[in-house]
């Protein structure tokens, strides 16, 4: 990475460049299975696990001069992470029972979900001249353990001809443990034992009615969330908040014919915090200051979503025009004093969305599939209380061909291109290299096809490197960097097994639980 910055106020000019090697290895896998020992009786159950883990070594030099060009100080930076660990665990049950009322059920819903995380960093500074810190390496230590478990009830009832009531509650109990250790060679050492406990009671109620081709929904649904985070060592004061929302939703859905859906739809989003973003505790290093901030709010996203689909045998296609707009959204906040930047968080910008998407599926033959997903549109970040916008254009295009030979051998082959990320400080640049492409072969075995081998080579015809440009601005530093990526090919195999019958594919519940409301990670 190479990169050069200026601080507008002195007209100080910041020169980095930096050569890193990453080597990683991972793993994910996932069963699913369904019992019903009779129509009225249903039982799921999933399992997923990914796990991850890398080792980074990056040798990094700094340079800050006047605007002259005369040197005010230099390091340089060697930074080794031996171990970079973390693997998620989950899995679920529901039972489904089904009444003799047509189309009325209550289901019953348990999840759990476990992350252990494990860095270990040690970072030495050398070749030291009038170097803006007292200290010459930092050597860190961190563990998070977290636990999640969720307990979900809903019923569906049908009234009438035309009428359908949801009702439903959940309890979300997340628990989070993390020791986070800090020398700072010289200079002392930090010590942080952090415990943080969250509950969060949700209940909602959503009635749907249906009038020949034309179908209404409305629904609202109350959230409570109480956050409690102690430090077991330190001074450090234990914080904690109380989160109530509403988020209501509406649709109308038109079918115009058998083949031709139109469907205009509302809902609110709740994003609530993660305890990275809520931890006080103050991470320091010679150019960066960073916090959480105890006192952050959830915040709410509100979509108005227009929806297109056409059904036919050959070719199905979905495309939505979408508007989402927060004027309390959680972001970061960015400062700049004396040559050394600070960061925290805050429920501050205004965030304005407009989405075009298309989905499209066709067989052209009855061994041939082509699937092309594409979206893109502008965002714009507004922070009325520092006078500051920025408009981020984002787009992303997915190609996938599948085609199946004899000896029950299908085809793959991939592309695809994802450009523009930003946010009220940053934009990234994409070229010709952010393009990815990969190419596959999948083989059948066994009885009714139970084992799937699959073989998949990603960027086999090149580039073999990445270049990734990205620009800062709206504080008193604005920068240009650009990252090179060598070595974006490699090869990967799956293997899958099925049990059970091809009579009949693993079944679902009506109703399942989904949690995708933390922003900021679970940490």
């Amino acid at each position: 990475m190479v990169s050069d910055g200026t601080y507008i106020s002195t007209g100080d000019k910041l020169y980095t460049n930096a050569i890193s090697r990453n080597d990683s290895e991972g793993g994910w896998g996932s069963a699913e299975g369904s019992w019903e020992p009779d129509t009225m009786n249903l039982v799921t159950m999933n399992f997923d696990m990914y796990s991850y883990n890398f080792e980074t070594r990056k040798n990094e030099n700094t340079l800050l001069t006047q605007a002259d060009g005369n040197p005010v100080y230099s390091f340089s930076t060697f930074s080794h992470y031996p171990t970079h660990r973390y693997t998620d665990l989950g899995g679920a049950i529901n039972y489904q029972r089904s009444t003799r009322r047509k189309d009325e059920s209550i289901t019953a819903s348990y999840r759990i979900a476990h992350t252990n995380q494990r860095q270990v960093m040690a970072t030495e500074y050398s070749n030291m001249v009038n170097a803006p810190m007292d200290y010459t390496g930092i050597n860190s230590h961190f563990d998070l353990n977290f636990l999640e478990q969720t307990f979900q009830l809903d019923w569906s009832r049908p009234y009438g001809r035309i009428h359908k009531l949801d009702l439903g509650a959940k309890f979300i109990q997340r628990n989070n443990d993390s020791r986070n250790t800090r020398y700072y060679t010289g200079a002392g050492n930090t010590y942080d034992d952090f415990t943080h406990r969250t509950s969060i009671g949700a209940v909602y109620a959503d009635w749907r009615a249906t009038f020949g081709r034309v179908s209404l929904r409305a629904g609202i649904r109350y959230e409570y969330s109480h956050l409690s985070a102690k430090f077991r060592t330190g001074d450090m004061r234990h914080f904690g908040s109380n989160l109530n929302d509403f988020a209501p939703n509406a649709a109308v859905n038109w079918n115009i014919n058998d083949a031709n859906t139109l469907k205009l739809s509302y809902n609110r989003r709740i994003n609530r915090p993660g305890i990275s973003y809520l931890d006080p505790t103050v991470s320091v290093s010679p150019l960066v200051t960073s916090s959480g901030n105890p006192d952050l709010g959830s915040s709410a996203y509100n979509a108005v979503t227009l929806n297109y689909t056409l059904i036919r045998p050959r070719i199905t296609l979905d495309a939505s025009i979408s508007g989402t707009i927060s004027n309390n959204a959680i972001a970061q906040v960015k400062t700049v004093e004396n040559q050394h930047t600070y960061y925290t968080y805050d429920n501050v910008d205004h965030y304005r969305q407009l989405r075009l998407s298309a989905y499209a599926q066709w067989t052209p033959w009855d061994k041939t599939r082509i699937v092309v997903n594409a979206s893109g549109g502008p965002v714009r970040y507004h922070r009325p209380s520092a006078k500051l916008s920025e408009t981020v254009w984002q787009s992303h295009i997915y190609l996938n061909i599948q085609q199946t030979i004899p000896w029950k051998i299908i085809l793959r082959a991939n592309a695809g291109f994802f450009g523009g990320y930003g946010s009220l400080y940053t934009r990234s640049k994409n070229n010709a290299s952010s393009i990815w492409h990969s190419i596959g072969v999948q083989r059948n075995f066994l009885k009714e096809d139970r084992l799937s081998v699959s073989i998949f080579i990603n960027n086999p015809f090149g580039p073999n490197t990445l270049d990734y440009t990205s620009e800062t601005f709206n504080t008193d530093y604005v920068s240009r960097s650009t990252t090179t990526y060598n070595y974006r090919r490699d090869v990967g195999i799956s293997i899958r097994y099925r049990f059970g019958s091809l009579t009949a594919s693993v079944k679902k519940t009506k109703a399942s639980i989904s949690n995708d409301d933390l922003t900021g990670g679970k940490k």
